[in-house]
């Protein structure tokens, strides 16, 4: 067996297969991937076409680096472990206003005496507030990054759902939830 004598955050590998890349960037074959934590000096495996690839990174039916390749050499760290309840978080925050309707509704129905037409527009402004902002949201998060995407929809959930707490009439919280919606429509850029 070869010993790989690469730097520490440098693996190099071919890319073999079709690809949606133009010719100009696949002209040399090669290509090289940064990954942190990958250490000199990593035992190689031979491959089918004698190209050599790290054992940590080789698949055993096919010869290409692959994205999972990558992701499981990485390993879950506390980056992946942030992300995962910062996300979870906000999930978790979409469910429960998405299940404050089920509460909301036959308590105003009652305390305010509500007809059933008025109930199920307060539920139905609420997807509609999903529905037209989820386009905005992506191109915010497009433009800004994910991150400050989600911190956005989650103020903006948090200070409209706050407020639609404090409604004093029927328009107000139509209004109001109408909002939440809206910054709702911007947690599944997580």
């Amino acid at each position: 067996m070869t010993r790989f004598a690469l730097s520490p955050r440098v693996v190099k590998f071919r890319r073999t297969g079709e690809s949606a890349r133009s010719e100009d960037d696949t002209a040399s074959g090669e290509h090289e991937v940064q990954i942190e934590g990958v250490r000199a000096g990593l035992e190689a495996v031979e491959l089918d076409d004698g190209a050599a690839v790290p054992k940590e990174f080789a698949n055993p039916t096919d010869d290409t680096f692959m994205v999972e390749d990558a992701v499981e050499a990485i390993g879950f760290g506390k980056f992946q472990w942030k992300l995962s309840v910062l996300t979870g978080l906000a999930w978790m925050a979409d469910a429960m206003e998405m299940m404050i309707l089920s509460i909301l509704a036959p308590q105003l129905h009652c305390e305010w005496r509500l007809p059933s037409w008025q109930v199920a527009l307060l539920t139905s402004v609420v997807f509609v507030g999903m529905m037209s902002s989820s386009t905005l949201w992506g191109n915010i998060s497009d433009q800004y990054g994910r991150k400050t995407g989600l911190k956005i929809s989650v103020l903006w959930t948090l200070y409209y759902g706050i407020l639609s707490a404090f409604a004093p009439v029927y328009s107000w919280i139509l209004v109001l939830r109408g909002l939440v919606g809206f910054g709702i429509g911007g947690v599944p850029q997580s």
